[in-house]
């Protein structure tokens, strides 16, 4: 039974959306967004949703209740939601303290081969369960000044990225640039962030995918002036799983993404395949901890399980407990007390 639009819930049906795959419903589900207050429960029932512009949803103490699909126009390779912060003077800091609150309980995301997934942005003790990210093209899930937030059941599946974008990007990329976001709640020059800490991931599974790195951690670089500490602390995965899945899974199970066209998971043009993957990327980062997690590949020569630090920085104080790597190595080429 679908709720509709009352004191409290604001259902996407109610401001146009109609979810047939086929209309572009950017605008309706927007309006549910800025149509919800403090507190307030955004539905968006069964069925696909064309997005053709990034949807944005920055309601604090908002809860997302995703259960249908969002899907891209053709020619759509942005984002397809961002959920995240409003500008700084929306904020009332006896309340905020120094971020967003937000509970998704769950999204759906089908990138068709062309979009980007989801972007969290400006998060501080939200919570984020059942997000399933399929199909996309680029980033599937990008995390930007997220602190003291929890995410459980994570699903990164089918997804590609043949440039330098990871499929979860928890790592910041300007350099010694000012914070093209905007940079942190809490600091007035609105462009200083505070480092990412205290994220919890619960049961992530990044699978049957194909990408250049699957997760990032860190920064780019150990020393910009706009990093206010240590770009990535106290990252926790949990029962996690990620596996490689090289050129050869795809040929053999019929997923080669070029050339497929009748083919469901991988009708993608355009699209080469990686030489080399890296499930874990982890610089200018620490306390960054790993515990019965799984991580698999299939044994080609520069694949690489876990990359400890690089030329750009270390990766401190990592700890890995009661974990499984099978196939892939592991790589500590500028590692501190790992």
């Amino acid at each position: 039974m679908t709720e509709h639009s009352s004191h409290g819930i604001r259902n996407a049906i109610d401001y146009g959306a109609t979810g047939d795959g086929i209309t572009d419903d950017t605008a309706s589900i927007q309006a549910a967004f800025d149509a919800a207050e403090r507190g307030d429960r955004i539905v968006i029932p069964a069925g696909e949703y064309v997005i053709s512009r990034r949807l944005t949803l920055n309601t604090n103490d908002a809860v997302l209740q995703g259960y249908g699909t969002l899907i891209p126009a053709a020619g759509m390779e942005d984002y397809l939601i961002e959920i995240g912060k409003g500008p700084r003077e929306s904020v009332d800091f006896g309340r905020d303290t120094i971020g967003l609150r937000m509970v998704v309980e769950c999204l759906r995301i089908n990138g068709r081969g062309r979009s980007r997934g989801v972007f969290f942005n400006g998060h501080y003790h939200s919570s984020f369960s059942n997000v399933n990210v399929m199909r996309t093209r680029g980033c599937a899930v990008k995390l930007h000044d997220v602190r003291e937030s929890s995410f459980n059941q994570l699903n990164i599946n089918f997804c590609f990225s043949c440039t330098d974008e990871p499929l979860l990007d928890i790592a910041f990329r300007f350099g010694a640039n000012p914070d093209p976001y905007g940079g942190g709640w809490q600091f007035a020059d609105g462009k200083t962030v505070d480092g990412q800490n205290n994220i919890r991931f619960f049961g992530a599974n990044i699978v049957h995918s194909m990408a250049k790195t699957f997760v990032d951690i860190g920064a780019d670089t150990g020393d910009s002036p706009y990093i206010y500490s240590v770009p990535a602390r106290n990252i926790h995965f949990t029962g996690c799983q990620f596996h490689l899945s090289p050129p050869q899974w795809f040929r053999s199970h019929g997923r080669e993404p070029e050339g497929c066209e009748n083919n469901q998971l991988w009708d993608v043009d355009g699209i080469e395949m990686v030489d080399k993957e890296t499930l874990i990327r982890i610089r200018n980062a620490m306390a960054v901890t790993f515990s019965q997690c799984n991580l698999a590949g299939s044994p080609r020569e520069h694949d690489v399980a876990i990359q400890l630090g690089d030329e750009t920085g270390p990766a401190t104080d990592c700890t890995f407990m009661a974990c499984r790597i099978r196939h892939v190595p592991l790589r500590a080429d500028n590692a501190q007390r790992a």
